[in-house]
This record gives C-alpha cells, sequence and structure tokens, in this order.
C-alpha cells in the first residue's frame, strides 16, 4: 500500500519534471525559430536586388564626388 503511494508520487514528479523539461525546450525552440526567421528576413533585405542596386548607386555617387575632390586638389 506505501509502496504504490511512494510510485505515484515518483510518477507524479517525473511527470511535472518531463513537462517542465519540455516546456523549457519549446520556449527554446520557439526563440531559436525567431532568430531564424530574424536572419532570414534581414538577409532577404540586404541581399534583395533593389538594395544591391541602391548601394551600387550610392558607391558610383560616393566615387564620383570623390573624383572631382581629386581633381581639384590635383589642380591647386
Amino acid at each position: 500500500m506505501i509502496i504504490g503511494f511512494i510510485l505515484g508520487v515518483v510518477g507524479v514528479v517525473i511527470g511535472i519534471v518531463g513537462s517542465a523539461l519540455g516546456f523549457l525546450f519549446s520556449i527554446v525552440g520557439s526563440a531559436i525559430t525567431g532568430v531564424f526567421i530574424v536572419m532570414l528576413t534581414i538577409g532577404a533585405i540586404l541581399f534583395s536586388p533593389i538594395f544591391l542596386w541602391l548601394a551600387l548607386g550610392l558607391a558610383a555617387v560616393y566615387m564620383f564626388r570623390g573624383m572631382q575632390w581629386l581633381k581639384r586638389e590635383l589642380r591647386d
């Protein structure tokens, strides 16, 4: 009789610990999935063709401005 009670308590404790660990792993898995989604979104934005063309355009503008500055410096 007392053995059944002890086994029942042990079973309840194991169930509580198992459910707590499952909940913890679920939260960690959700956080990791969220981080991956954010990384994919940022990567899709940064490496999209529009942003690449904008970056190339900005680089060309700054290169042109730098060349103008260099011409002025060499002329003086």
